[in-house]
């Protein structure tokens, strides 16, 4: 029978009888085979006393399973479809109930004749092997697989024979915290590998929504077993589970069991009383000698437990009197034992899916012994660090990992705590001990991106690294995409570039072009973009000399340098030089696509969605479209073949295309498109937030513009906000990489919430995204000053709708005064913007009362748009149109009537070839100047040229239609 299945038999629980020995009462399931062996149920056997967390433990299975019927028959198919071998990863946070659903779907499976379990560790490479090719179906899973450090190694002969001839069938299942960094890595450590990942998404294990009567029944359930298990009555009283900790199975049975004890809880205390429950189930066991002093023996169990947990156990009782002697700092022989006596009968070394035969385990559930930790180390105070110390002194790699991880999942609630705690361990050692850290650093994965674990790792590298190290870390695998590694991955970078020995050799030199290339990369994903540019650029010029050497080898790699070049240009504002860039990189990849589809269709897809992104920032706006659109074709192409490789590239893709959409007034069709990217990013961040969270957030500032110009104004400010919000987490914990995102939101959110008439909050908006440039620009003056001026302009706008006019006036003076020193170096790329602001100042100083200062601020920026649109036409007739509105404006103030008419004649002359060509993109712009127009005529007495009347007919009897 299954401990899940447990029942009480006819004489009910007696008093006397201990809980563990009740539940031993019942066998685990009997092996049939010998290759059964080597997998394990998932169940264990009870400890000899049940403490509360014994209690809410999955693998002893005290309380009944219920619900999760529809994700068990998804599973149940899955295994029974017909493909010989599939692999997939479940996942979901500390306490979902992902192993308890593992156990009742092994379960189910050996009911039907699979051989079915958890592989626990130890298992040898030679065994698996036997397993994988025997043709009896066979479900594996893998427990705390980000925690494993051999999971590559596991996988390797799933994945041959995935590749190969099965004549069974065979699943392996990954069950994880987080899909993050860990996994990233994973599916890129070796083409099979990646293979046998690829055929499913990850699946995340659901959270218990609150309102579904599954919630309430497995709590209702629990409180039933609970009641039984302990001797008490079923309480009458009703716990309110609408808490979104209540989202995971544990807290729902923490609350049934504090329920049963009459203990008063809330959903934020619950983790608490429920260890101090723990710590009184301790006293309760020791004798009566050992309670003269009961504060010192919790403190020292506390200790004892909090090592343990941290070091993954103790394998050997002398390892555990060793361990406990240290955590506990007690050099007596005869306590020590005593605790590791009661130690042994609370917390039992199991052969399990959580790691191999021990003689002490850790206090689990997870949540349980995370908090704890916290607990101990927080009462520790100043000595938390010498504690630290006596636990992990003689900690092997294994022990340093698990130490690691456990502080790193608790930095995610408790990062001001957690970040001292581990600088202290890494610092200690850092020759020792980093490898460790970085291979806990993927595991952790950092699920909310927002753990502390790679930001402590990568200021100690900063300090103390070394060469060795870095060859180390390399070795072990740097995550493509990663948030909480990028600052590491750019040290990792340098420090290999260092080591590389000078000279022209190919070898060496293709060496350096690749780290030099990775290295570009990472810089500007941390917003450096002038060293992103510069290492960029040596590694073109290196791939050129190869190039010459040999053509067919080092073209993909000049192509793809050459597409990150101009990436780095256009953040840099050095548009024509990057166009360029992006045209022979398309070029190579055209060639290389047609010749090799299958290997380039991708990379051609990517440079031509750069490509549209450089069209539409010079004003091409047809051509950009055309290029993104058959970028969004070959991405769709992609994505039906690889979902989980191409789905980010499509999502980007149809977040450009959308812009462009918009741009050209194309509404409902850019509405479509930002949808379907928002819609698959959510998807992505939802698997792994650490990768992708931030494209979430770029896609729903998209969305939220999308909106605003449809008139969706409530929906386009919710998806504004939900983008700062994102991108205000991020900031927080990686400011260099994401404080510019954050203030662009802001510059967005400010003008949504002034179309809703919010002007308070959208003034605050703007005023904080302006700090965070002018805080920016202090430091990186050539990155930021453009994005400071951009923000002044938008400030001028927001203060303007509040009756802020000095201050406007102000903010439009600062942003011009930037503007000329931008323009200064750099004029073809700014200055479009310098003549944005001096109209912006044009309006300011008109406010105000001071016209003449106002006529020569629109002058000056109607003669910078008549340059702008001599070298470029395309791009900046609109703006010379709008610039010309506007000095028809301080014109007319002045009593200049006709030469105000002039120029609104001259705006509608612009306009009015474009508005017949694109309608959607200029309708407003064209209305605005034909009513200025009409009502300027009136003002002088003059009536319509009939060519004037014709326009206005045809742009009214388009509106009706």
């Amino acid at each position: 029978m299954l401990i899940n299945e447990l029942h009480v038999g006819p004489g009910g629980i007696g008093v006397n009888v201990p809980l563990g020995a009740q539940l031993r009462h019942f066998p685990l399931d009997a092996a049939n085979d010998p290759l059964d062996d080597l997998l394990i149920p998932g169940t264990a056997e009870p400890p000899a006393e049940l403490s509360p967390a014994a209690l809410l433990n999955a693998r002893y299975a005290v309380v009944p399973f219920v619900g999760r019927e529809t994700l068990l028959k998804e599973i149940h198919a899955w295994c029974d479809d017909p493909a010989p071998t599939r692999a997939r990863l479940f996942y979901g946070p500390g306490g979902i109930g992902k192993t308890r659903l593992f156990i009742e779907a092994c379960a189910w499976m050996r009911r039907e004749g699979w051989r079915a379990g958890f592989l626990p560790q130890g298992v040898h490479r030679q065994q698996i092997e036997a397993l994988v090719a025997a043709e009896h179906p066979t479900l594996v899973v893998i427990d705390y697989a980000e925690s494993r450090p051999d999971v590559r190694d596991l996988l390797a002969p799933f994945a041959r024979l995935r590749s190969g001839k099965c004549n069974g069938r065979l699943r392996l299942v990954l069950l994880a915290r987080n899909a993050g960094d860990w996994w990233t890595f994973l599916q890129s450590s070796a083409a099979e590998v990646g293979i046998l990942l690829g055929d499913h998404a990850p699946r995340e294990i659901p959270p218990l929504v609150h309102g579904e009567p599954m919630r309430t029944e497995i709590f209702q359930d629990a409180v039933a077993r609970f009641a039984q298990l302990l001797g008490k009555a079923v309480p009458g009283t009703t716990t309110p589970l609408d808490d979104r900790r209540y989202d995971r199975v544990l807290y729902v049975h923490m609350a049934a069991l504090a329920t049963v004890e009459g203990r008063p809880f809330t959903a934020q205390t619950l983790t608490g009383s429920t260890l101090d429950h723990e710590q009184r189930f301790w006293l309760s066991l020791l004798p009566h000698d050992d309670l003269l002093d009961a504060q010192l023996c919790t403190e020292q169990m506390r200790r004892a437990v909090t090592a343990l947990t941290m070091c993954g156990g103790a394998m050997s009782r002398s390892e555990a009197a060793d361990l406990v002697a240290r955590a506990t700092e007690d050099s007596d022989k005869r306590c020590v034992e005593r605790r590791v006596q009661l130690l042994r009968r609370l917390y039992p070394g199991q052969h399990s899916n959580v790691g191999g035969s021990g003689y002490l385990g850790v206090l689990d559930p997870d949540l349980l012994g995370e908090a704890m930790v916290h607990r101990t180390l927080s009462l520790e105070g100043g000595d938390a660090g010498p504690y630290l110390e006596r636990v992990l002194a003689l900690a092997g790699e294994d022990a340093l990992r698990t130490a690691f991880i456990v502080l790193g999942r608790m930095s995610e609630d408790h990062p001001t705590d957690a970040e001292p705690w581990l600088a202290h361990v890494l610092g200690s050692d850092v020759a020792n001990r980093t490898t460790a850290a970085f291979a806990a650093a993927k595991a952790v994965g950092e699920h909310t991106a927002h753990a502390r674990l790679g930001t402590v790792l990568a200021r100690t590298l900063e300090r103390e690294g070394t060469a060795e190290i870095a060859a180390r870390l390399a070795s072990a695998g740097v995550p493509e995409r990663t948030v909480s590694l990028r600052e590491v991955a750019v040290w990792v970078d340098k420090k290999r570039l260092e080591q590389l020995p000078q000279g022209s050799e190919t070898e060496v030199l293709a060496e350096r072009a690749r780290l030099l290339c990775s290295l570009g990369v990472r810089e500007g994903e941390l917003g450096q973009r002038e060293a992103a540019l510069a290492s960029t650029q040596e590694a073109v010029g290196h791939y050129r000399q190869l190039f010459k050497q040999r053509p067919v080898e080092f073209l993909p790699h000049l192509a793809l340098s050459l597409n990150n070049l101009g990436n780095r240009q256009s953040q840099l504002g050095q548009l024509e030089p990057g166009l360029a860039s992006i045209h022979e990189s398309l070029d190579y990849y055209r060639w290389l696509a047609e010749q090799w589809p299958d290997a380039f269709l991708s990379t051609l897809a990517m440079s031509l969605h750069n490509l549209g992104l450089w069209q539409s920032e010079l004003g091409q706006l047809e051509p950009a479209r055309a290029s993104t659109l058959e970028a969004v074709d070959h991405c769709r192409r992609l994505v039906k073949q690889q979902p989980d490789a191409h789905l980010l590239n499509l999502a980007g893709c149809l977040n450009t295309l959308g812009k462009i959409q918009n741009a050209l007034g194309e509404r409902d069709a850019a509405l479509a498109s930002a949808q379907e990217a928002v819609g698959y990013c959510r998807q992505l961040a939802e698997q792994q937030p650490d990768a992708f969270l931030p494209n979430l957030a770029i896609c729903l500032k998209t969305l939220g513009t999308t909106q605003s110009e449809l008139g969706q104004r409530e929906a386009a400010l919710t998806s504004t906000l939900e983008a700062v919000e994102h991108f205000r987490r991020l900031a927080k914990l990686r400011p260099n990489a994401f404080l510019p995102d954050l203030a662009m939101g802001l510059n967005n959110l400010g003008r949504r919430q002034g179309e809703l008439g919010q002007t308070d909050a959208a003034v605050a908006s703007a005023q904080e995204a302006v700090e965070h440039f002018r805080r920016l620009a202090e430091q990186q003056p050539d990155t930021f000053l453009p994005e400071l001026a951009l923000s002044l302009n938008n400030l001028v706008q927001r203060q303007d709708e509040l009756g802020q006019r000095d201050a406007a006036l102000a903010s439009a003076q600062e942003a011009v005064g930037y503007y000329r020193q931008l323009v200064a170096r750099r004029p073809d790329a700014f200055l479009h913007l310098l003549a944005m602001s001096l109209t912006n100042l044009a309006k300011a100083q008109n406010e105000l009362g001071e016209r003449r200062a106002a006529l020569a601020s629109a002058q000056e920026a109607m003669g910078n748009c008549r340059q702008l649109v001599a070298r470029r036409p395309d791009a900046f007739l609109h703006l010379l149109a709008m610039s010309l509105t506007n000095l028809a404006k301080a014109q007319n103030e002045l009593g200049q009537r006709d030469e105000a008419l002039a120029s609104t004649q001259e705006a509608v002359d612009i306009l009015w070839p474009n508005y017949l060509a694109v309608p959607e993109a200029f309708e407003r712009s064209v209305a605005v100047v034909l009513l200025n127009l009409l009502k300027q005529l009136e003002e002088l007495g003059q009536f319509p040229a009939p060519a004037l009347l014709q326009r206005v007919e045809f742009f009214n009897a388009r509106l009706r239609d």
